[in-house]
């Protein structure tokens, strides 16, 4: 049953070796690849050595969300933050970092009883962090329900509450077992269930008035333990000596040093005082590359959250079509790839509504290309949509007067030079007929600007709970989605959401998902208007690091993280 499960179900790269993998997994709940004693590591002379992994020792990054001043707590704050919580927080699954499987945490293996019923069977060594008020109890199921029910919660502070919709029960059978029941089919559950955001949280800490804000907040079961946090300076996590698997983690503490520009952080790793940064432009990305020697194989971290162009479609003229489309069809997605992407970050490609992680789920650049949108050529895509805009009443004499609001990391950083760039395309395209002026807002600001909608036009990350597409397509575009902050709804579209998630043959799924996304470059107002690719520059005496797309810290990863002496 568990193998013909996963032959239907398998997201990526379905083959007999994967099936094996995905079956060893589910039964021994033990993550292929991370054999404790050895480490695949090329050097910086580009040598290939084999090396003894090693208990011990402290790496130091650059931040993650933990030091951006937002809530700390997983199921309120956004899936694009949720990454970080990891390194504290288990899920009952995860998914492996490298390969996007399916994986066991929490729950040790699980059984599909049919496409409606789950049973999962708990870890009996599972313990949260031994710190009030929790103080180290056993983790048990009734921790399971409590917890995701409170994501499912229907109130909007919730973000992925929508990730569950197609759960009706969770039921504790007994102290170690878990019986979840769906309303309806869904092919890609385990894979939502093992996303970032869907982690267990203590209900003594939930029940408490909680702020999360401070260390002590921050109650789980993972690896490490947040032992001092220091909004825009610092954050320390140490190794959880109560760990359920007690092999891991190999680092005795995990730091990040806050940076608010990317230039200043990676002047610091070339100084030697921390070990992992992001190059911030092209060139610095090249010049990264040819000093690692020529066998070096570049860590380019792909998005796994993307910055997509929403317009309030509830707010007049933006609930007009032509409109929103018009917007769209000005974009130099070209332009943004070699003036932004590639200048920036190092390397970009097309895109409309899947991060660059979920490629394989996306049409290729090629494809892309053939259409009006992303065509190089922006003279047709130009002249149509100016007639779009004057069917609406705005002319170069009457233009289309409204702001876009952009968040950023950090004031003059990349993501606020995307902003003014979109800005300059849809005015000199329009031939004055967009005028858009920017509104700069910090993360907190600008989440809390998108969560009650009060904006026009925004640009600002968003994400789906997991690399799985019914994640992101039901999260960010279903017409009930918790993270549907655009407000489009589109009964069809709705219909097409439906059908794929209860196609469980991959190749058909895949089919299903390509229809989605060319249903969508002709009807949705949302748009990636690229996906971008960073490199991390790492110290070569760290090993078995997952490039992570600051400031996305990948917690689970981080677990099999070690460290030359």
């Amino acid at each position: 049953m568990q193998s013909d499960y996963w032959q239907r179900w398998q997201q990526r790269r379905f083959s007999r070796r994967t099936l094996l993998k995905t079956t060893a997994v589910a039964a021994g709940g033990l993550t292929v690849g991370a054999v404790i004693g050895c480490s695949d590591n090329t050097s910086t002379t580009g040598k290939t050595t084999t090396i003894q992994a090693r208990k011990g020792g402290t790496v130091t990054r650059r931040n993650g969300f933990e030091t951006l001043g937002v809530a700390l707590d997983p199921h309120t704050g956004t899936p694009t933050q949720a990454t970080v919580f990891r390194l504290w927080y288990n899920g009952l699954l995860a998914l492996d970092p490298a390969t996007y499987d399916v994986k066991s945490q929490l729950a040790e293996r699980w059984e599909v009883v049919s496409k409606t019923e789950f049973l999962f069977h708990l870890r009996a060594n599972a313990k949260w962090h031994n710190k009030p008020p929790v103080n180290g109890r056993a983790f048990t199921a009734d921790d399971v329900v409590s917890s995701l029910n409170r994501i499912r919660t229907n109130d909007p502070r919730f973000a992925s509450r929508s990730t569950l919709e197609t759960v009706d029960k969770i039921e504790a059978v007994n102290p170690t077992t878990v019986r979840i029941t769906l309303n309806q089919p869904d092919a890609g559950f385990l894979a939502k269930l093992a996303g970032d955001a869907i982690v267990m949280m203590a209900p003594e800490v939930t029940n408490s008035a909680a702020k999360y804000t401070t260390a002590g907040d921050i109650v789980g079961t993972g690896a490490f333990i947040l032992q001092d946090l220091q909004p825009t300076v610092s954050s320390r996590s140490v190794r959880n000596p109560d760990y359920w698997n007690p092999d891991r983690p190999y680092l005795d503490e995990l730091r990040t040093q806050h940076f608010n520009e990317d230039a200043a952080a990676y002047a610091a790793f070339q100084a030697g005082q921390i070990d992992i940064a992001n190059a911030p432009t092209g060139d610095d990305a090249k010049r990264y590359i040819a000093s690692r020697g020529s066998n070096y194989q570049p860590a380019w971290a792909k998005q796994k959250a993307v910055y997509y162009l929403q317009p309030n479609t509830r707010v007049p003229p933006f609930d007009n079509p032509n409109v929103t489309r018009a917007l769209r069809l000005l974009i130099d997605h070209k332009e943004m790839i070699e003036a932004w992407a590639n200048v920036y970050y190092g390397r970009g490609r097309h895109g409309q509504f899947f991060p660059g992680e979920m490629e394989s789920w996306d049409l290729s650049a090629e494809e892309y290309e053939g259409y009006l949108e992303w065509k190089p050529d922006k003279t047709e895509a130009a002249r149509q949509a100016n007639q779009m805009l004057a069917a609406a009443g705005f002319t170069p004499s009457s233009p289309l007067n409204f702001e876009l609001t952009g968040g950023f990391v950090s004031p003059g950083d990349a993501i606020s030079q995307q902003h003014q760039l979109l800005i300059a395309q849809w005015k000199r395209l329009s031939q004055g007929a967009v005028n858009a002026t920017l509104k700069l807002a910090d993360q907190p600001t600008a989440n809390q600007i998108r969560a009650n909608r009060s904006f026009t036009v925004m640009h600002l990350g968003n994400a789906g709970s997991a690399q799985e597409p019914d994640a992101y397509l039901t999260q960010i575009l279903s017409s009930k989605g918790s993270r549907n902050y655009a407000g489009w709804a589109d009964t069809t579209f709705d219909n097409m959401i439906t059908t794929q998630r209860q196609e469980y043959d991959l190749n058909q799924r895949k089919k299903l998902i390509r229809d989605i996304n060319l249903y969508l470059i002709e009807h949705s107002p949302i748009v990636i208007v690229t996906n971008a690719e960073m490199l991390e520059a790492v110290n070569p005496k760290v090993h078995d690091y997952t490039p992570e797309y600051n400031p996305f810290l990948r917690g689970d990863s981080w677990e099999n993280v070690w460290r030359e002496a």
